[in-house]
């Protein structure tokens, strides 16, 4: 009888051993399984954590880089503008040919573009929200502020959105044109019209100064002080330039760009 007894009891230890060992396996897998959560979950946090602080350190960037544009484009660079328009506007003719104004507008010159091209490096998102309108509104308060000039600017058909590359480009050449007639033309006015039909914009500068012969545009090349620039800008989107002048009676400089279909 001792041994069938002893036999049972020490089948009931095994079974006891089998049960506590499966047990703790089964606690220490549910441990590791709920270490393994709580890893998750807490990798998850710093994951969240580190993307909500790289968003605001983006968007902290994405403004400053946009109020540096902004600058850039509405205030240092129209300051710029009109303070090469105003240098060459100096009253004595024989000063426009000396070294130092020649080197001066050189100078200048080289400022705006530096200018541009920090501000197109920074960003082209920004730089489509450049407003024509607004930045010659702008030279036309600084001019008119000076009592030098009367800047008028009419838009017409601008309904439909121009394409970012071509508000640059208009700009750039109404800058150049209101500096040359501040430079040569001695007016008191200047009219700015810029319409748009269904095949082409039409740019017209006019001016009530001495005017000029056209044939002599030639001899206003070779000096550098004519449309250069002008014609750089419209050789790249296939627009002509056509001027009307005649000495003592003013300019009218009309500006027309096929427009894509």
């Amino acid at each position: 009888m001792a041994v069938p007894i002893l036999i049972i009891v020490f089948g009931i230890i095994v079974i006891l051993c089998i049960y506590y060992i499966q047990n703790k396996k089964h606690n220490t897998i549910i441990l590791s399984l709920k270490q393994d959560i709580y890893k998750y979950y807490v990798s998850k946090q710093f994951q969240k954590i580190e993307t909500e602080t790289m968003n605001d350190l983006l968007l902290d960037n994405d403004s400053e880089r946009k109020k540096i544009i902004h600058e850039l484009h509405e205030n240092i660079g129209n300051k710029i503008v009109a303070a090469k328009m105003q240098f060459g506007s100096l009253p004595h003719p024989e000063i426009l040919n000396s070294n130092p104004y020649v080197q001066g507008h050189l100078l200048l010159d080289q400022v705006v573009n530096d200018t541009r091209q920090l501000a197109y490096g920074m960003s082209d998102k920004e730089l489509s929200e450049f407003n024509i309108m607004k930045s010659l509104k702008h030279i036309k308060h600084t001019l008119e502020q000076e009592g030098k000039i009367k800047l008028g600017i009419y838009f017409h058909g601008l309904d439909k959105t121009l394409s970012h590359e071509l508000n640059l480009r208009l700009f750039r050449m109404i800058q150049e044109l209101i500096t040359n007639t501040l430079t040569h033309a001695y007016a008191s006015q200047i009219t700015v019209q810029l319409n748009r039909n269904d095949q082409e914009l039409i740019l017209t500068v006019e001016d009530n100064g001495i005017g000029f012969d056209p044939r002599q545009v030639n001899f206003i090349r070779g000096n550098g002080i004519g449309l250069k620039e002008i014609e750089r800008n419209l050789n790249q989107i296939a627009g002509s330039v056509f001027i009307d002048s005649t000495p003592g009676h003013g300019t009218t400089i009309t500006i027309q760009i096929p427009l894509a279909a």
